[in-house]
């Protein structure tokens, strides 16, 4: 029940314009590896988009990178 939540806050964020924000890509991300392991590598790749060349982000890009890397292990 919590990571429907999670996904249904994830998706009324995005659809309000969160779709350029890391924070809300991110978040998501996590929430569909628990549902969707599709939508979770298409959320972990856009939130590399998103932070790959900020600073402020690089931490949350080096765990995208890495949630990629495991999830296309599957």
């Amino acid at each position: 029940r919590r990571f429907g939540e999670s996904i249904e806050a994830g998706e009324r964020a995005l659809a309000a314009g969160g779709g350029d924000r890391p924070e809300v890509v991110f978040n998501l991300a996590f929430a569909y590896e628990a549902t969707d392991r599709n939508k979770a590598l298409a959320l972990w790749r856009r939130c590399v988009e998103l932070t790959e060349d900020n600073p402020r982000y690089s931490q949350a890009c080096e765990t995208a990178k890495r949630r990629i890397a495991k999830l296309g292990e599957r």
